[in-house]
């Protein structure tokens, strides 16, 4: 059984530290535990078609990461930080539909 779960666990240590090591001495990161969570993530979510998805749940994760280190540097913490978060969550549902609908559709219903 540990044969078996040994190369996702030595996948999952490697990507976790290499995540850490990128954020702490490339980007400059002073506490980078966001990192190695989302590495493991990208990892565990992708078992099987590891290339483009784990990609691109690496970059969604950095790219949410990095908007909220900006709101939060921004505006600070408290009440009005909550706001934002939550109103921008709200905004992510009807976004989403209006990216997957084809524009071409969308026009005939009008």
């Amino acid at each position: 059984m540990l044969r078996i779960a040994a190369v996702p666990i030595l996948q999952s240590a490697v990507a976790a530290a290499l995540a850490w090591t990128a954020a702490k001495h490339v980007v400059g990161h002073s506490r980078p535990f966001f990192a190695p969570i989302a590495a493991v993530i990208a990892l565990g979510v992708s078992e099987g078609r590891r290339g483009r998805r784990a990609v691109e749940l690496v970059v969604g994760v950095s790219l949410g990461i990095f908007v909220a280190d900006l709101i939060v540097h921004a505006l600070g913490t408290g009440t009005l930080t909550l706001l934002l978060v939550v109103a921008l969550l709200a905004c992510q549902l009807p976004i989403r539909k209006a990216a997957s609908t084809d524009p071409a559709i969308a026009l005939r219903c009008e």
